[in-house]
């Protein structure tokens, strides 16, 4: 957890992208609000700009407890 947020935020969503953001899969204009947008309400399959298959960007989710469902 303390490596995907080391700020140690209570703001899951923020956290996700300032890892994904020093991981270098999202750039510098990816916000929180475009992290939500795309993770949906669970009605919808998330479409995130980034590949989840990426390890880097599954150390990200997975740490701060995000979980992605892929249809294969």
């Amino acid at each position: 957890m303390q490596q995907a947020n080391p700020d140690l935020l209570a703001d899951f969503p923020q956290a996700a992208v300032n890892c994904l953001k020093k991981a270098g899969v999202v750039d510098d204009q990816f916000t929180k609000e475009d992290f939500e947008n795309a993770s949906g309400s669970g009605a919808q399959p998330a479409e995130y700009p980034f590949d989840v298959m990426d390890p880097k960007v599954q150390t990200c989710l997975y740490s701060l407890g995000y979980s992605v469902k892929v249809d294969e």
